[in-house]
């Protein structure tokens, strides 16, 4: 019937495949849920291998009684405490204050003085009796605060000599990765270094032509007529769009004082770069939610202040904001800049 039991029997020996499929080596047949995800008996038994659903199973195990060691593999030093402060300390299998663990909640546990793992005012790391914050191990070593999204880091970096660790962006540079040491000196978590470097990895952004950008800014400002032009919001994928020519298209946005844009497939598009070129401010809906790694150069900081304000925004304000964005995009997003800061980039790290 191929349904799975326990006995004495055991020459059936098992491989782990990615995607979680649990392999028979003699049979080539995968454990199985018999019917299917939905079928009520809730039995498994062994079946050919169809890579389904049915066949993909995760490893759980209960982390609260598991002790462990923070460590970062690059210089060796591990997570200690001090006076409830959190500070790096060299790697020592007889100090009990490099000792973690996870309770239930998923916050993390200082060993020996029972306290928590929490954050100052200044995002530096410190142990108290009672904490908020959960955290997360991420694939490569990142332990990630479920609160904020921050990660543990060394601050100043690897080399920093005052060992001191608080929260950042993550920014996938080797001061925020950690493997995780059992204390039996068991990997829990390890990294292949090797794979991990990110230091030469760079996100880069679209760029506009500086031509598109309109001559005088002041003259646009003065002749603009609406409030908005919204060319997307209800536009059905797949349609014409409003113009035929690029000239007119361009136009709608001069006259408007704001141009909406979006998301759509992708979080950066030309169209976000042609609002502001032709002297008008992006409306950017949900702009807050952007990645950090996602249009990098991108003034999101400026563009979320301006949306906030829009219903009580003063003309002087206007003015401001605009201007302010505009000269932002010509001095750092236009194809010329972002070559320049590409190609010195290379030449930097040939250095």
């Amino acid at each position: 019937k191929k349904d799975l039991i326990i006995s004495l029997n055991d020459k059936n020996t098992w491989n782990i495949q990615e995607g979680g499929f649990i392999v028979n080596k003699q049979t080539r047949m995968a454990i199985d849920f018999k019917g299917g995800l939905t079928d009520k008996r809730l039995e498994p038994w062994l079946y050919k291998f169809n890579y389904s659903e049915a066949q993909q199973w995760e490893f759980l195990q209960d982390n609260s009684k598991r002790i462990f060691r923070i460590q970062n593999p690059y210089n060796k030093k591990c997570l200690s405490v001090e006076n409830d402060k959190v500070k790096l300390a060299l790697k020592d299998n007889n100090d009990d204050k490099q000792l973690w663990k996870f309770d239930k909640e998923n916050k993390l546990v200082h060993v020996i003085s029972s306290k928590y793992l929490n954050i100052d005012q200044n995002k530096n790391l410190i142990t108290s009796k009672q904490s908020n914050h959960t955290w997360k191990l991420e694939e490569e070593g990142f332990i990630i605060n479920t609160k904020n999204n921050m990660t543990i880091d060394i601050k100043g970096g690897l080399r920093d000599k005052r060992n001191e660790v608080w929260i950042y962006k993550l920014n996938y540079t080797q001061a925020q990765q950690w493997e995780i040491i059992d204390s039996n000196n068991l990997y829990i978590s390890k990294l292949n270094k090797k794979q991990l470097n990110y230091d030469n990895i760079f996100p880069i952004t679209t760029s506009i032509p500086s031509e598109i950008f309109v001559k005088d800014i002041d003259e646009v400002i003065r002749n603009k007529t609406k409030d908005m032009y919204d060319g997307i919001r209800n536009r059905i994928i797949g349609c014409n769009y409003d113009f035929d020519k690029e000239e007119d298209y361009y136009n709608a946005y001069k006259e408007a004082k704001w141009g909406y844009t979006k998301k759509k497939n992708g979080w950066d598009c030309m169209r976000h770069y042609e609002i502001i070129a032709n002297g008008c401010l992006p409306l950017f809906d949900n702009i807050e939610n952007c990645p950090k790694l996602t249009m990098s150069s991108f003034p999101k900081k400026l563009l979320i202040e301006a949306k906030n304000k829009k219903n009580t925004m003063t003309e002087q304000e206007y003015n401001f904001y605009l201007k302010k964005i505009f000269n932002y995009f010509k001095e750092n997003l236009t194809c010329k800049k972002v070559a320049e800061k590409f190609l010195n980039q290379i030449h930097k790290n040939k250095s």
